[in-house]
């Protein structure tokens, strides 16, 4: 085997290079304060470490999903506070105002602020999320959704919710279309509807009207009319349907339903009952609004007005149970949206942990494996120096 003085020499600087090289990564490693600074270091941890951090990525949108999602939902939650608040305000005013010692100049008074309700329901269903955004729009939330009509209040929202992700297959409502909040709210009792007749002259009025045997009630127009101590209830077609003595109190039942009357009627007195019809909100206040802004001028129209108020109350208690309803919703969708929350927190610390073990430096083992490669490279770099002073003729003398 021949050794040539130039393979000693490229043997001592390969040495040097070679130390050099091992000096640089660790104190790369010790600079970046990880030990997989390429895929080459090694190929099975860094593909599991990217994926684990793809995974943090994920959950990062999905806890910033949920941040939105909590914002937006506690803005409806305190909308609908608010509206549960008008509601039961407007409810202790009617009661107040139906009292037979209030005075006809309270009453007036009453149905004013009652009216003035209405601006207050306005600008609750027209809330906004504080970024131009209206709750009760729908998708459709660029514009505010409802404008008070005549009769009610028109809506340009639509019936669409966004759904955003805040959790592996997990979604949550944004909020909730205006139609199912402030609309699609059924007169009378949800079922059918009862109203005095307008020429009525006698002082039957209407105490409680419910249904007892749902499957019996066919959604059929009826008319109850009183003749001679009796009564007959006749359908859509003038067909009979069922008739008897009347008493006061005692509760006429047909087609799965009862009513009970109190007080005598005058023959050819009447009582009309219709399938519930679909109203919104904006018009259950203003129906109780112009319900008190006269008062009844004798018995037999305080009586007409006694049956009219307790269909408005019937109406007014339907719509808080509909806010009670979808405040409950966004109750439980806000507890979701905590839960999920939790579950990524508790997921991101075992994500981190596993990342941890497969990419953070062990600065001991890094420290001394330094010093020990910055030893080598001195010694290489020493005898080098010896070597370069060399020649083989030196030991052929």
């Amino acid at each position: 085997m021949r050794i040539s003085t130039s393979m000693l020499h490229a043997q001592g600087v390969a040495n040097i290079l070679r130390n050099q090289t091992l000096l640089a990564r660790t104190q790369n490693e010790l600079a970046l304060a990880t030990r997989l600074i390429s895929a080459k270091d090694d190929p099975g941890a860094w593909a599991r470490a990217s994926g684990l951090d793809q995974h943090l990525a994920q959950l990062d949108r999905y806890r910033e999903n949920s941040s939105v999602s909590q914002n937006r939902l506690g803005l409806e939650e305190n909308a609908l506070v608010s509206a549960t608040e008008m509601l039961n305000r407007v409810r202790e005013l009617a009661l107040q105002a139906n009292n037979a010692t209030t005075s006809a100049e309270a009453r007036q008074s009453i149905a004013q602020e009652i009216q003035s309700r209405l601006g207050e329901l306005l600008s609750i269903a027209n809330s906004g999320d504080g970024d131009g955004r209206y709750l009760f729009a729908g998708t459709a939330d660029a514009a505010a959704p409802f404008v008070l009509a005549v009769v009610g209040a028109t809506y340009s929202g639509n019936t669409s919710t966004r759904l955003v992700d805040i959790g592996p297959e997990r979604s949550v409502a944004l909020g909730d279309a205006g139609d199912a909040v402030f609309q699609n709210l059924m007169t009378g009792n949800g079922t059918f509807a009862v109203a005095a007749g307008g020429t009525n002259a006698g002082l039957t009025k209407l105490d409680a009207a419910k249904v007892v045997d749902a499957a019996s009630w066919d959604g059929g127009s009826y008319t109850l009319s009183f003749n001679a101590g009796n009564y007959e209830v006749r359908d859509a077609g003038n067909a009979l349907v069922t008739s008897g003595a009347y008493t006061s109190g005692t509760a006429i039942g047909f087609r799965g339903v009862q009513l009970t009357l109190s007080g005598a009627p005058v023959d050819g007195d009447t009582f009309s009952v219709t399938p519930s019809q679909s109203q919104d909100m904006f018009a259950v206040i203003q129906k109780m609004a112009a319900l008190f802004a006269t008062s009844p001028a004798d018995p037999a129209a305080n009586a007409r007005h006694h049956t009219a108020f307790f269909g408005a109350l019937e109406e007014l208690d339907t719509a808080m149970s509909r806010v009670n309803t979808v405040r409950a919703t966004v109750g439980h969708r806000l507890h979701a949206v905590d839960d999920a929350l939790a579950q990524i927190d508790t997921i991101d610390v075992q994500a981190q942990g596993t990342l941890s073990g497969l990419r953070d430096l062990d600065y001991a083992e890094a420290t001394s494996r330094l010093n020990l490669q910055m030893t080598a490279l001195q010694a290489a770099q020493q005898s080098y120096a010896r070597i370069q002073s060399l020649s083989l003729f030196d030991f052929l003398r």
